[in-house]
């Protein structure tokens, strides 16, 4: 009987420090990182979050105004490529987009643009300046190129057979 007394008593102990434990870190059992791709991406909800906070890393030296958030392209205009090449364009396809892109392959923000959408913008932009518009990889554009070199590889197969059959 006292055994058994004891044991309810280490169970409660327990619980209430796991309890307190939780309180005094916010409430929050998800331990919070500053390098999201440190987390664990399990799930596509653990991917998305992760996302989610490689956009939370900005920096002082990029203006609010330029700073990329979930709803996608921060549409700089021609008057502001000097200013955002300096400032935000390398913190932004540096670090932001690339740890997007190691947490979530396939994340696309609010506005439908995707990472590599906004990576090409940024180049072309701080190389011919900014429309105010995001250049989007056509998916046309990809297929045409992929079924390109599906085509080439196969014919070159086709020839180093007919080439080995003649030998």
């Amino acid at each position: 009987m006292a055994r058994s007394n004891i044991e309810t008593l280490l169970v409660c102990f327990l619980l209430l420090l796991g309890y307190t434990t939780a309180q005094e870190n916010g409430g929050s059992v998800i331990k919070k990182v500053t390098d999201p791709t440190g987390n664990i991406n399990l799930a596509p909800f653990i991917q998305m979050r992760s996302a989610y906070e490689c956009l939370q890393n900005t920096s002082d030296a990029c203006p609010d105004k330029y700073q990329l958030k979930l709803a996608g392209w921060v549409n700089v205009t021609s008057p502001d490529t000097g200013s955002y090449c300096k400032s935000c364009a390398k913190q932004t396809a540096g670090f932001v987009l690339t740890c997007i892109s190691l947490v979530k392959r396939d994340f696309k923000f609010v506005d439908g643009t995707t990472v590599r959408d906004i990576n090409n913008t940024i180049t072309q932009g701080c190389a011919h300046g900014f429309t105010g518009n995001v250049q989007r990889v056509s998916a046309a554009r990809m297929t045409y190129a992929s079924k390109t070199i599906t085509l080439i590889t196969s014919a070159l197969v086709a020839w180093l057979l007919l080439c080995s059959s003649h030998m």
